[in-house]
């Protein structure tokens, strides 16, 4: 692994160890021999890549990548060129979502308004 994706594998390590230290199932999956964190690191990245060139993955499932790649025997790693590993920051993602749901509203707000405006019909009360 190269030194560009070195933060990449220091997150799954810490998460797979500290995953380690709350269960015993895992922690004997993750003390294979023939399993190590640079392996672990390419198997999640080929399997990013099998989605496409430029994907954004939820940290839950590239974590669950990680188990999957402990877990189970016989896993094959695609040697596809090494790419670089690059965190989505998730409070521009929460400002940007929020901005949407702001501007989709008003819009639907407007359409209200200008659908009530150029409404001929009166609707009479049948109680006043």
């Amino acid at each position: 692994m190269s030194e560009k994706n070195k933060q990449f594998k220091e997150v799954i390590k810490a998460y797979l160890d500290k995953r380690a230290r709350e269960d015993e199932l895992f922690a004997k999956a993750y003390a294979k021999p023939m399993k190590d964190i640079d392996s672990c690191c390419k198997y999640i990245i080929s399997m990013a890549r099998g989605l496409g060139n430029a994907v954004a993955v939820p940290d839950e499932v590239v974590y669950g990548w990680a188990v999957h790649y402990y877990d189970e025997e016989g896993i094959k790693i695609d040697d596809a060129p090494e790419c670089e590993v690059q965190p989505v920051v998730a409070q521009a993602a929460k400002i940007t979502a929020e901005a949407t749901a702001r501007m989709e509203k008003e819009k639907a707000e407007k359409k209200v308004k200008k659908a009530k405006a150029e409404s001929p019909f009166v609707q009479l009360s049948l109680f006043g």
